[in-house]
């Protein structure tokens, strides 16, 4: 006869099994939950993303112990920091990483320097962010993909020096892949249609082509070129001033998450406030620096543009792949950075 002693064990071990197993279903709910939430990593990149941080802005992503990671960025300068951070909380809760501190602005010497760290189960993410203060001068170097003959004249720049690489030609995918590996920032160089006649390069897109085949070209063209991460216009001086062909070209911008670069070849250019519009990442063309191609001349056009840095905070200069061109920059860019002003690639400066 059991006795009131072995009855109350009974019970007490019955209740533990009950306990145990309740607390393994909780446990395997969570670990399930756990399995289904994107790696921090991946939430990262995709915060990154959608932020306009591109490759040349990231100054180093890095993997540490416990499932930690590291990135130190610099912002582009539309950006609102706090902006950034609530982005930054939005994709790294869907991760179930949690704000734990946030420290800043401070002042470094690029500028302004924000910290902020996330903790969760899955790892932890540490994020310096850096948003330039000083004059900035972006230089893009358009044309490539024809020949590479000065390919070592370019890879002697810094590296905040971007590339526009033509879709399709004979150099553009190895000029395009030397350059991205150096660091350089790649933008695919659309040919759109001019309003005068000339010759025109393969896949110009024309105001005469349908929307599907308008997108269709665009798609193929960005497939051409590894490592894009914006598109400016080569010519255009037509297209631009077409609505309905920017907004084919824009919506593919926008699916993939590329800014445009108004290179603003006529002033009745609607590319940029249709861009704005359609929330696509924008910037427009300030300088050409070689309509003459002369050494003094392109070096005029040069100081130019380093005066309008000066003056206004910000300015993009557009050159093409000639010697004198990449003679002078290579000259020149030490002197701007003397005076104060800070070279960046082109992303730093889209909105």
């Amino acid at each position: 006869m059991p006795t009131p002693r072995s009855g109350g064990l009974r019970w007490w071990l019955a209740a533990a099994l009950v306990a145990a197993g309740a607390g393994l279903l909780v446990w395997r709910a969570r670990q399930a939950r756990l399995a289904r939430l994107p790696r921090p990593e991946a939430a990262l990149r995709s915060a990154m993303a959608g932020l306009g941080i591109t490759p040349a802005l990231t100054l180093s992503l890095e993997k540490g112990p416990g499932n930690s990671l590291a990135l130190e960025a610099r912002l582009p300068r539309a950006l609102d920091p706090s902006l950034a951070l609530d982005a930054l909380r939005k994709a790294l809760g869907r991760a179930d990483l949690s704000l734990v501190s946030s420290r800043g602005p401070a002042t470094a010497p690029e500028g302004l320097e924000y910290d902020w760290d996330f903790r969760g189960p899955l790892g932890s993410v540490s994020v310096r962010a850096l948003r330039g203060t000083r004059p900035a001068l972006a230089l893009l170097v358009d044309d490539w993909g024809y020949y590479d003959n000065t390919l070592p004249l370019l890879l002697a720049l810094p590296r905040q020096v971007s590339l526009a690489v033509f879709p399709g030609l004979t150099y553009s995918r190895q000029i395009a892949e030397a350059a991205s590996r150096r660091g350089h920032e790649i933008l695919l160089h659309l040919p759109m249609q001019p309003e005068r006649a000339m010759p025109l390069v393969p896949g110009t897109l024309l105001v005469s082509m349908p929307d599907s085949q308008l997108e269709s070209m665009t798609r193929d063209e960005l497939d051409s070129v590894p490592d894009v991460v914006g598109v400016n216009n080569h010519e255009g001086s037509l297209a631009t001033q077409d609505p309905r062909l920017m907004g084919c070209v824009l919506r593919v911008l926008k699916e993939r998450g590329l800014y445009f670069l108004d290179s603003l070849t006529t002033p009745q250019s609607v590319a940029g406030p249709l861009a704005a519009r359609m929330g696509v990442r924008t910037a427009t063309r300030q300088v050409f620096l070689d309509n003459k191609e002369d050494l003094a001349s392109v070096e005029a056009a040069l100081r130019g543009a380093a005066r309008l840095a000066l003056k206004r905070g910000t300015c993009i200069a557009i050159g093409h792949p000639h010697p004198n061109t990449l003679k002078a920059m290579a000259a020149l860019v030490p002197e701007f950075q003397g005076q104060g002003i800070e070279l960046v690639p082109v992303s730093e400066l889209v909105r």
